[in-house]
């Protein structure tokens, strides 16, 4: 089986989660399992992200 990056439709999927950022160590897995880019930001939007990639 070929593995293709997005949705099936060519589109990539983003995925962006808020919390500390010991949440990727749950978030991350899943998300790459199922080949999405995922970020997990804190909840003061500020600039400090986590990315699971």
């Amino acid at each position: 089986m070929t593995r293709r990056r997005g949705n099936g439709n060519g589109k990539p999927v983003f995925n962006l989660e808020y919390g500390p950022p010991s949440l990727a160590k749950g978030v991350c897995p899943n998300a790459n399992a199922l080949d999405f880019d995922s970020l997990v930001k804190n909840l003061a939007l500020d600039a400090p992200r986590t990315s699971c990639r």
